[in-house]
């Protein structure tokens, strides 16, 4: 599954503006122009031998040649301009696109003091989550910014808007396909509060089940390594088996899971921490 989203291909913009000027010059001006120089020639000829008027009649192209030359240049150089001047804000563009997604990528705040800024960022939004392409990382942060999470938010959501947050989360919390655990896990914890949906117990269960058993070694299922995310999703998960969210109480099962959590934990950073420790962490 493609994991950034397809860039849009770009026709010249030097080509376009070209067969703009046939498509506007053509049909009118290319007309008036034949009709004028049917005219000079009936106009020689009416004076001049016919070898003497055709001579005459390419002496007079040539001046007018000459004498539209500059204006001509004039014109190329400022569709030149133009066109140079679109492609260098169309690559400014694109190099923009390039850079948000990798401080998203790396979890890091992007730029949002001007309106180009802010502009790419909404644009960024609409590819991953109007297409079916998607980068995890752009979703994500649309939901952190929904849900007034980072710095900046009220730049895209003036007021939190949880309602939209779940609607990007259900994108990758059902569909095995497209399951990532942060995902199921954001949508649970929605649920758990009845922001932005019924808040529905029994539903936030399930999805926590999903996304925190300690199977296939907190890999999910698309094969992205994501422990930290299963890591935080399991904590959730044996709070739930503790306090009897959406399921029976069972302290065991949630002890033994907290266990499981901290043993991976140590395995990945090296780190000895206690539960309450490494939820703080991961929270």
């Amino acid at each position: 599954m493609p994991r950034w989203p397809h860039r849009c291909l770009h026709l010249s913009l030097s080509a376009a503006l070209a067969a703009l000027a046939v498509v506007i010059l053509v049909p009118e001006a290319a007309h008036a122009a034949a009709t004028a120089d049917q005219l000079v020639r009936e106009s020689l000829l009416r004076g001049y031998t016919t070898q003497d008027a055709e001579r005459r009649y390419r002496e007079l192209q040539n001046r007018q040649v000459t004498a539209s030359t500059p204006a001509a240049n004039a014109m190329a150089s400022s569709l030149g301009a133009l066109a140079a001047n679109m492609e260098r804000r169309m690559k400014e563009s694109n190099d923009r696109f390039d850079r948000f997604y990798a401080l998203m990528e790396a979890g890091l705040d992007v730029p949002m003091q001007v309106q180009s800024d802010l502009d790419t960022v909404r644009k960024m939004f609409a590819d991953v989550v109007d297409t079916d392409d998607y980068n995890m990382a752009v979703r994500r942060r649309l939901v952190e910014y929904a849900l007034h999470q980072r710095a900046l938010s009220n730049r895209v959501f003036p007021q939190p808007d949880p309602a939209r947050a779940a609607q990007v989360l259900r994108l990758n919390a059902y569909d095995p396909a497209e399951f990532h655990p942060w995902s199921a896990h954001m949508l649970a914890k929605l649920y758990l509060t009845g922001r932005g949906v019924p808040r529905d117990e029994g539903e936030a269960f399930y999805l926590l089940d999903s996304c925190g058993r300690p199977a296939a070694r907190f890999v999910d299922s698309v094969g992205w390594s994501v422990p930290a995310d299963k890591l935080a999703c399991a904590l959730t998960l044996a709070q739930a088996l503790r306090y009897g969210w959406g399921t029976p109480v069972n302290p065991s099962r949630a002890d033994n899971l907290e266990q499981i959590v901290v043993r991976e934990y140590r395995n990945l950073t090296g780190k000895n921490l206690s539960v309450a420790e490494v939820r703080e962490v991961l929270r």
